[in-house]
């Protein structure tokens, strides 16, 4: 189905359904290493279950080192990098459960950046989520920590987490765009304020 969130906007035109009973997910393998310290993920998400669903995840050559992001048991958006048994993750507080929304969410790792907030980064719907919105904030200790994600031969799943929180994504997503050594804000970039609503709406990423 086409998702056309605001009308008179740019329309995507198609989306991908994930369906957790068949076990739908997709995935891909590096041949090389891409930035580990330094990337974005952005796509536009539509529910349709509730609990603990996975939205990508990288789960590395051992259980003590992989990525997820994901919504948890709590309906909760979580990301949780782990190196050797250390976790450091954003989790917040706001809960997502309206299965008839259509959600555009990014994640910006970016574990050089000086400033210890600025190392995660959960935009939802063109809006940052503070600091104080969040209930886990460790993510403030991951400076220069590599991430499994980007790394050459370690498999990254699109709907698929296999480590603690293992499951299956079930419903839509559409425009999921993953950009490498990229960190910059999502507004213009991947979406936009209509100027007479002010709804967050999609725009054209091709290029």
């Amino acid at each position: 189905p086409a998702n056309t969130l605001a009308a008179g906007g740019f329309d995507v035109d198609n989306s991908c359904r994930f369906d957790d009973g068949s076990s739908a997910h997709m995935h891909i393998t590096p041949g090389s290493d891409g930035s580990r310290v330094a990337w974005t993920f952005s796509t536009w998400i539509k529910r349709c279950a509730l609990g603990a669903m996975p939205i990508f995840s990288t789960p590395g050559n051992t259980s003590n080192i992989y990525d997820e992001f994901y919504f948890n048991a709590s309906d909760k958006i979580q990301f949780s990098a782990v190196v050797s048994g250390t976790q450091y993750a954003l989790r917040t507080k706001r809960v997502f459960r309206d299965t008839s929304a259509w959600y555009h969410i990014v994640l910006i790792f970016d574990s050089n950046n000086s400033t210890a907030g600025d190392r995660m980064q959960l935009w939802i719907n063109g809006v940052r989520t503070a600091e104080g919105d969040f209930e886990d904030i460790t993510f403030k200790d991951a400076q220069n920590y590599n991430s499994s994600t980007n790394k050459s031969g370690y498999i990254i799943y699109l709907g698929r987490v296999t480590t603690n929180t293992a499951g299956y994504y079930d419903g839509y997503m559409s425009e999921v765009v993953f950009q490498n050594a990229a960190v910059d804000s999502p507004v213009d970039k991947f979406g936009e304020f209509d100027e007479d609503s002010g709804i967050w709406k999609p725009i054209d990423v091709s290029g």
